[in-house]
């Protein structure tokens, strides 16, 4: 039940949110949002997608859920997590990674302590979840007036309808991605059995390590960073974060190869052993798919979100008829290979598109020079904590 009331309302303020704090980061970035007009869209937008986001909560109440538990602080809890996901994208705007990353230090923290105190005086359920709220709306509190202090007083008239036509490219971008993400693990769940789904879980996490731990952190730095750039600094970042995000990645493969088999086996069990066969070949198509991230931000910065989604519907499409037509006859390495070649088509595609934009050289993608070899060993002694 605890699951469940933290579940739903974060889902549905990510789902019925559309992304607008992409938006609000890309006006932000090119200066066209300023103080008064960063108050003026907040308080339109704010009521106006809160009623969006409370109707999809009773839909999904009345029709998917059966559960009467808490009803109120449930919603309040939605509207102040839509917030504060504008908010935090704002943040980045400003460039304040510091405060950004303390913030998401802290946020857990205080989630934690709330728990503990209601565990500790056996208070009713209900109290948990007020507890999040409250930690979720000081935590916006402290985003906004962090946003504010950084934004400028110069007169800008950016509205909600230009905020919201960039924003819902990039989450149809983002519902779509998801969707090709999981599509296999469902189709193996609905035409095999559990102990396959387990299986190929175990593939699938340890492939997506990389992305969660390097490219969201690379990307969630690059992407602000690029929207505030001039147009030649733009594609030397992207290209710069491409190569050392592609190097990254064919050592975390390379990694794997060799030890991939003892990861598996000592964390999950010889069971699992299994899984290996189907993880390498998702690294396979990860490589090529993963440093995009870097490519995306910058399609996102130069304000062209849409080219994510339109590449995204084919290697989705894709994805979905291989897996159709390789699952009932190979199992999870038939999913496996049909979502390896789906990621592989998605990189390629958006690499040639880079390239027609910025008229890159494809082997600048990929080969490495003596700044970015400088860069590598900066960035790993960076990370390597010194003796004493």
């Amino acid at each position: 039940i605890i699951t469940l009331l933290i579940l739903i309302p974060t889902m549905i303020s990510v789902y019925a949110g559309f992304s607008l704090g992409e938006g609000f980061l890309y006006y932000i970035g090119y200066e066209k949002i300023s103080k008064e007009n960063f108050n003026s869209l907040l308080l339109k937008i704010l009521p106006s997608f809160s009623i969006l986001i409370v109707i999809t909560f009773f839909i999904f109440y009345y029709f998917f859920v059966d559960y009467k538990y808490f009803i109120i602080p449930q919603i309040l809890l939605m509207l102040s997590l839509f917030t504060g996901n504008i908010l935090k994208f704002c943040l980045k705007a400003v460039l304040d990674f510091k405060r950004f990353n303390l913030i998401q230090i802290l946020e857990p923290f205080i989630i934690f302590i709330g728990l503990l105190l209601v565990l500790a005086i056996k208070a009713d359920i209900k109290y948990l979840v007020w507890a999040y709220l409250i930690s979720s709306f000081v935590q916006n509190v402290i985003l906004y007036f962090s946003v504010l202090l950084k934004l400028n007083n110069i007169e800008t008239n950016t509205n909600i309808v230009q905020v919201f036509s960039y924003s819902y490219k990039v989450h149809f971008f983002g519902i779509m991605n998801f969707t090709e993400a999981k599509f296999d693990v469902l189709f193996i769940g609905y035409l095999l059995n559990m102990i396959a789904v387990g299986v190929y879980s175990v593939a699938v996490s340890i492939t997506v390590i990389f992305q969660t731990v390097i490219q969201t952190s690379i990307s969630t730095v690059l992407y602000p960073i690029i929207v505030k750039s001039d147009p030649l600094k733009k594609v030397s970042l992207t290209v710069e974060y491409f190569k050392l995000s592609f190097f990254l990645a064919l050592l975390f493969l390379v990694f794997m190869l060799l030890f991939g088999n003892l990861i598996i086996v000592y964390i999950y069990g010889s069971s699992f052993r299994d899984a290996y066969v189907p993880m390498m070949i998702l690294l396979v198509g990860a490589l090529i798919k993963s440093p995009n991230a870097c490519i995306n931000s910058y399609f996102k910065a130069i304000g062209k979100p849409k080219e994510l989604y339109k590449t995204s519907i084919v290697s989705l499409s894709i994805n979905i008829i291989l897996c159709l037509i390789a699952i009932p006859s190979y199992g999870i390495l038939g999913a496996a290979i049909s979502s390896s070649i789906s990621y592989f088509i998605y990189g390629c595609i958006m690499q040639i598109k880079f390239k027609r934009e910025t008229n890159t050289v494809y082997l600048e993608l990929i080969l490495l020079n003596k700044q970015d070899i400088k860069n590598i060993f900066l960035l790993v002694k960076n990370i390597i904590p010194k003796n004493g």
